[in-house]
């Protein structure tokens, strides 16, 4: 079976895997030099479909969520453009649940047949309703099943962009069988990209650079 693996989302790549095991991988910027390539039109996102020379069996996107509300393009809009220039194979795409991709790319570069997966993320999908964000999330995860176990989704950035003073606060909810947190406070990943911009990192976009320093 042929998987190609498709990154519609900051940093747009192509994997392509079979029999089990990682065949190639593209990265879109390394082809048209635009460093944290993230396709605003379908049109631009050509380079790497010139590698695919084959009909995938089924292909799996990934993304953050575009609406029409927001950006120019949707996620879908971008999705049925390639899938017409791949015959339209077999496809799947979970656009609210943006921190499973994570958590399954964690689990299966690990040695463990079942694990909890820890995501902590600059800000997810819109799981529930903007201007919330899914920032950090775990998952019980197997070969054969993952359940979601606790996700906090905050407001964060709505309010530092529009300049609001609020008081912290949090709500804590069982919804769908788990614990759901939400609130207006900074977390994890949203926290170590005003880090990476800090010290001269544009807004997370280098997070690889700012984590290697912790090595040196």
């Amino acid at each position: 079976m042929k998987i190609l693996a498709v990154n519609i989302s900051h940093h747009a790549s192509v994997c392509v895997y079979e029999n089990n095991k990682i065949h190639s991988f593209f990265n879109e910027e390394r082809f048209i030099f635009q460093k944290y390539y993230e396709p605003k039109y379908a049109e631009l996102f050509q380079s790497i479909l010139q590698k695919i020379n084959f009909k995938p069996d089924i292909v799996c996107y990934a993304s953050f969520g575009r609406n029409s509300e927001y950006f120019d393009i949707t996620d879908q809009q971008i999705i049925e453009f390639l899938q017409n220039q791949l015959n339209n194979p077999h496809y799947f795409f979970n656009v609210k649940e943006h921190h499973l991709y994570h958590a399954v790319s964690a689990f299966y570069f690990s040695p463990f047949n079942e694990a909890a997966a820890i995501v902590v993320d600059g800000g997810g999908a819109c799981k529930f309703h903007i201007p919330y964000q899914e920032v950090e999330s775990i998952y019980f995860i197997n070969k054969k099943t993952i359940t979601p176990i606790y996700k906090h989704s905050t407001r964060y950035r709505s309010d530092e962009n529009l300049g609001i003073e609020t008081n912290t606060w949090e709500i804590n909810k069982y919804m769908n069988g788990y614990l759901n947190k939400f609130s207006n406070q900074s977390r994890g990943g949203i926290d170590f990209n005003n880090a990476c911009t800090q010290i001269g990192y544009a807004n997370g976009n280098d997070a690889g650079k700012v984590m290697g320093l912790s090595f040196c």
